[in-house]
């Protein structure tokens, strides 16, 4: 049997801002393979005070342990990585039960932080956890080779490692007509879609004024400016169909110039959901030259890289007609696969022949 851990949901941002959308996503694809869901029945969100924060990593890893002593030696479960109901004891919880363990990586906590300089005591006990974990596992689904070759370089056996190459994003039953009346030409605005915060996404309010923008997002805090258009927020299935605009920009961190600080260097080595979002609702990819995905661009032609947001304007024009078109229907190739749960399809299929 092949078992994974159902995830709780929950109202209100989350709907909006997609921070779950991937998640989601990956539970209806293995719903869809025949796994077992497993619901712990614990408390997701605990208080900080001590006791009582004390308390739930006792419930939880009491959780854990009664649901995983129903699974056998024979048995494989799927986590998502990193855990929504992790607790400071799921490495050894996991190791005692003597049961395969296959980790699907959302987020690399070491990398995205300690390696940026983000420590803190909380972080590091968290990444020293995290890599007891990533040890434990029998086969771990990374984003892609630049992470898999980075996690070889932390010491993960590379054997146990399986690229996604990219993030899919689900689209059931497409609305083709709405698609075709949404508006996409090279000379529209580009197109930024996720988190709009000031400390999320700096970049967004230090934006090049020569190239206008179309912002769609939760979060928006500066005041209204003649190149930038807050379109407001949208549910994940609905937002596909409003995205109008030339590229989807791919870029994080505090400044224009290139991708810096930790969410700017986290893009080295990840797959961002956005990338997913842009091309899942056929629309080409504007990404930073140096992210790991750059090189997906590049190979698929479905979008252009840049070194700074000054270049936008350059880019832009230094393409045709005709490319951007070419663009256009690359995206719409890669988009019925992203919709349709491709890419963790073929890796779960890779991870489900070398160890069940």
């Amino acid at each position: 049997m092949i078992a994974y851990i159902k995830e709780p949901q929950y109202d209100g941002m989350d709907a909006v801002t997609a921070r779950s959308k991937a998640r989601v996503d990956a539970e209806s694809i293995f719903d869809r393979r025949g796994y077992t869901p497993i619901n712990l029945n614990i408390p997701s969100k605990f208080s900080t005070s001590g006791f009582k924060r004390f308390k739930w990593h006792l419930d939880s890893n009491e959780a854990w342990k009664k649901e995983l002593s129903k699974l056998t030696e024979k048995d494989t479960l799927v986590l998502q990585y990193p855990c929504t109901d992790f607790n400071l004891l799921l490495p050894q919880v996991i190791k005692n039960a003597k049961l395969k363990i296959v980790l699907l990586i959302h987020d690399w906590e070491r990398f995205r932080h300690v390696e940026n300089k983000q420590e803190g005591l909380g972080r590091r006990i968290k990444c020293r956890i995290e890599e007891k974990l990533l040890k434990e596992a029998d086969k771990i689904i990374v984003h892609n080779d630049i992470m898999k070759q980075k996690m070889t370089d932390f010491g993960i056996d590379k054997d146990k490692l399986v690229s996604l190459g990219i993030f899919d994003y689900l689209i059931e039953n497409i609305d083709r007509e709405r698609i075709q009346q949404r508006k996409n030409a090279k000379d529209m605005p580009v197109i930024i879609a996720g988190n709009l915060t000031r400390k999320k996404s700096g970049y967004i309010y230090d934006l090049p004024k020569e190239t206008k923008f179309n912002l769609f997002g939760a979060g928006y805090e500066a005041e209204k400016k003649d190149n930038v258009e807050h379109r407001g927020p949208f549910p994940p299935d609905d937002l596909p169909y409003r995205m109008d605009g030339s590229f989807g920009l791919v870029w994080d961190g505090p400044t224009s110039t290139t991708c810096a600080g930790a969410t700017g260097n986290y893009l080295r080595i990840n797959n961002p959901h956005k990338t997913s979002l842009y091309l899942a609702s056929e629309i080409p990819v504007m990404i930073w030259s140096k992210a790991a995905l750059a090189s997906f661009v590049i190979e698929h032609k479905c979008g252009v890289t840049i070194d700074s947001l000054d270049q936008i304007k350059t880019a832009i024009e230094d393409i045709t007609e005709q490319d951007y078109e070419e663009m256009k229907e690359n995206a719409a190739v890669l988009a019925t696969k992203l919709r349709s749960g491709a890419s963790l399809d073929r890796s779960l299929k890779t991870v489900e022949d070398s160890i069940v």
